[in-house]
């Protein structure tokens, strides 16, 4: 991939204020059933996507699965974010994902997609890092794109 697409990750606050010059990719992750975020206009978005899903592990705890308000996130909304990325990605110098903390869900989208471009995920994963990246919606994302490639390969 010739061109370098930076990954910025933000809190459901902090996302209302975000405006850049570049264009960019919005991945904007909430609670199941809450309000969509509200971001500001921005002619340099190339793309939005919303998704809704709980921040939990599916694979360390299977007995919530069929809790009505806990939402996993699945293969199809992973699937659904490597579609858009591979859309945009020749229009796009930047991925912003943002979650309602900015911490885990969020971090878990980047690390995956910061792989997914040939990138490192280290920084989502430093210790010392804000981050705490869900680790079961980083694997179902990084394997779903594994399954199907191109991308950074």
């Amino acid at each position: 991939m010739e061109n370098k697409i930076d990954i910025l990750v933000f809190s459901r606050e902090t996302i209302k204020e975000f405006v850049t010059d570049r264009p960019y990719l919005l991945i904007s992750i909430r609670d199941p059933k809450s309000e969509l975020v509200e971001t500001q206009d921005n002619p340099n978005q190339v793309a939005r996507i919303d998704l809704e899903f709980s921040d939990w592990d599916l694979e360390k705890f299977p007995q919530l699965k069929d809790k009505p308000q806990l939402k996993a996130f699945t293969k199809e909304d992973a699937q659904y974010i490597i579609n858009i990325l591979r859309l945009t990605e020749k229009y796009i110098n930047l991925i912003v994902v943002n979650c309602e903390a900015g911490i885990s869900r969020s971090a878990g989208v980047a690390a995956a997609l910061a792989k997914c471009l040939g990138q490192s995920d280290e920084k989502f994963f430093n210790p010392r890092g804000p981050y705490c990246p869900n680790r079961y919606v980083y694997r179902t994302l990084l394997n779903t794109y594994l399954d199907g490639r191109p991308l950074g390969e």
